[in-house]
C-alpha cells in the first residue's frame, strides 16, 4: 500500500519522537514495517500509540504480545514509512538519527516530539530524603542526545548533557516540563505515593480493548 505523505503536524512530530525512542523501521522486499515496543503494564499508553500510528498513517496497526517479554509491539506494514517519518531504515545509532529540522521551527512540534522521546526513553528520579528530582532522556545515540539537548535549550530549559543521557535536574524545570508536555505514559518513580505531577500508572495486564495478535 502506497502512502500519501501527511502534512507536518503535532501528531507526526510526536510519532517521530516515539520512533526515535522505542521504534524501528525494517525493510522487506515489498514493504516496510514500523514497530514500536511498549511496556505491558501501561495499557493507556499502548492504546495511545495505537491511535497515534493510525491517525498519522490512516491505517490500523496491529498489536502483538511479544513471547517471553513483558511488552507489546505496535506494528504497521506499508510502503514508504521511512519517507513519511523522514527517518532512515535500520540501525538508528549507525544512521546518526536526530530530531528533524522542521520540528525545531515550531514550539508545539518540538514539545510533542520531546513527549514521544521521553515517554519511550525517559526516566524520572526522586530522592525522598533530599527531595532531589530529575527527569532524563537516556539513549546510546550521540546525535540524538545532542538534538534533544538542543531542543530543551531552545525551549528555555537548562539541561545537562552526559555520555548516555540528557537531564533536567532543577526541580522547578522538572515540574514545568511535566506540565508543559502532558505525558500519557506513567513514570515508575511516581508510583509510590509521590504522584506530585498527576501521573497515574496502569497496573497489571488488563485487556486493551483492541485487536491483539
Amino acid at each position: 500500500q502506497y502512502r500519501i505523505f501527511p502534512r507536518r503536524s503535532e501528531k507526526l512530530a510526536e510519532l517521530i519522537g516515539v520512533t526515535l525512542g522505542d521504534g524501528n523501521i525494517f525493510q522487506f522486499d515489498r514493504c516496510q514495517r514500523l514497530m514500536i515496543s511498549c511496556n505491558s503494564a501501561y495499557r493507556k499508553y499502548i492504546e495511545h500509540i495505537y491511535h497515534l500510528v493510525k491517525g498519522v498513517f490512516k491505517k490500523e496497526p496491529c498489536i502483538a504480545k511479544r513471547t517471553g517479554a513483558n511488552c507489546y509491539d505496535v506494528r504497521l506494514y506499508m510502503q514508504d514509512i521511512d519517507k513519511t517519518l523522514g527517518l532512515p531504515v535500520g540501525n538508528k545509532i549507525k544512521n546518526k538519527v536526530a530530531i528533524p529540522a522542521w520540528i525545531f521551527k515550531k514550539k508545539e512540534y518540538l514539545i510533542r516530539c520531546l513527549k514521544g522521546l521521553f515517554e519511550t526513553d525517559g526516566h524520572y528520579g526522586l530522592n525522598k530524603k533530599f527531595y532531589v528530582e530529575y527527569i532524563q532522556f537516556c539513549n546510546k545515540s550521540n546525535s540524538l542526545r545532542e538534538s534533544v539537548f538542543r531542543a530543551l535549550v531552545s525551549l528555555g530549559y537548562s539541561p545537562q548533557l552526559g555520555n548516555s543521557y540528557v537531564r533536567l535536574a532543577k526541580k522547578a524545570q522538572v515540574h514545568k516540563f511535566f506540565n508543559e508536555v502532558g505525558f500519557v505514559r506513567p513514570f515508575p518513580s511516581l508510583m509510590k505515593g509521590w504522584n506530585i505531577l498527576g501521573c497515574r500508572p496502569m497496573v497489571g495486564h488488563e485487556n486493551l480493548g483492541l485487536a491483539i495478535m
